[in-house]
């Protein structure tokens, strides 16, 4: 299941890539699907609400992201939803 993807989750994306709004939404929904498998691989962190994943980023270079996901239930609907997202 896809998670639901914020307006400001994806605009942090974008600001970490300088990518436009569309291609930061796209890029981001497939980094969420890897995060997500990696998660069921039993290669997560810690915190069942953050994932992990990597990702080039404007530099160039591949970073760390952190994605913080809420798993309650949201007006939205029922999908867990990516609220932050943290560049390492």
């Amino acid at each position: 299941m896809r998670w639901y993807l914020t307006a400001a989750a994806t605009k942090q994306f974008q600001g970490l890539t300088g990518l436009s709004f569309e291609q930061a939404e796209h890029d981001l929904a497939d980094l969420c699907d890897e995060a997500r498998l990696l998660h069921e691989a039993g290669k997560r962190s810690d915190r069942a609400a953050v994932y992990r994943v990597k990702a080039h980023l404007r530099d160039g270079k591949r970073h760390q992201l952190d994605l913080y996901v809420s798993e309650e239930p949201r007006p939205e609907g029922p999908s867990a939803q990516l609220v932050r997202i943290r560049a390492k």
